[in-house]
């Protein structure tokens, strides 16, 4: 997603911006980052970023602002938390804006919906599949990194498209046709991404995955 000046209503980027920000100064709050202090998690996060930042450079569009790409939230979510979530996918989007032509006026809006919106999404998915399906390592790779990877991207994308039609920029038709038609194709594999990604890291790092528990997920299993 890659909205750019002009494209959104006035009000409706003061409502982002204001929201980004809320959202962002909660997460400072809240972000473990006691955990930094351990050189192999921060190690693996940074290189997780990097991961993401290849992913959001490789981008596709036909229309300003209808740019599609990976996004890898669910495997920083469920790696680190959604408040660290948040954080790293705003330096995710900042190391990308300085390469390419990303708009900086719009960067919270931006931020908002590659970021926040499927890192809660994903953390949303997680809490559920915590309190109703059993504890159960495949439970965890399927539901909290594979589905919650199709979910996090898909309300992404439909958030950009709500706002984009709510501001008038493109009709239904012209966002279904260029936009959303191609949703079902990015939502898989964002899916594999993030599954792979994660069953990588409980298999050869338990440790370093927070939302991770060796004793909820694989004893007795």
């Amino acid at each position: 997603m890659n909205i750019t000046n002009n494209q959104l209503l006035g009000d409706l980027v003061v409502l982002s911006i204001a929201a980004y920000l809320v959202i962002l100064l909660f997460a400072l709050w809240r972000a473990p980052w006691k955990r930094l202090l351990d050189s192999s998690y921060l190690h693996v996060l940074l290189g997780t970023c990097v991961i993401m930042m290849v992913l959001w450079k490789m981008r596709a569009g036909v229309s300003p602002g209808l740019d599609i790409h990976f996004l890898g939230i669910t495997t920083l979510t469920l790696l680190a938390g959604w408040p660290m979530a948040v954080i790293g996918s705003g330096l995710v989007l900042a190391g990308v804006s300085l390469f390419t032509d990303v708009d900086w006026f719009n960067f919270p809006v931006n931020a908002l919906l590659s970021g926040v919106v499927p890192a809660l999404v994903t953390w949303w998915v997680l809490k559920l599949a915590v309190r109703y399906l059993p504890s159960h390592f495949f439970i965890y790779i399927y539901i909290n990194a594979f589905l919650a990877g199709m979910l996090a991207i898909t309300a992404s994308c439909l958030a950009a498209a709500a706002m984009l039609w709510v501001s008038g920029e493109y009709s239904l038709s012209q966002l279904t046709r260029e936009y959303l038609a191609y949703l079902p194709l990015l939502a898989f594999p964002e899916g594999v991404i993030n599954g792979m990604l994660i069953t990588g890291l409980v298999v050869l790092r338990p440790e370093w995955v927070s939302t991770f528990d060796d004793e909820s997920y694989l004893k007795n299993k």
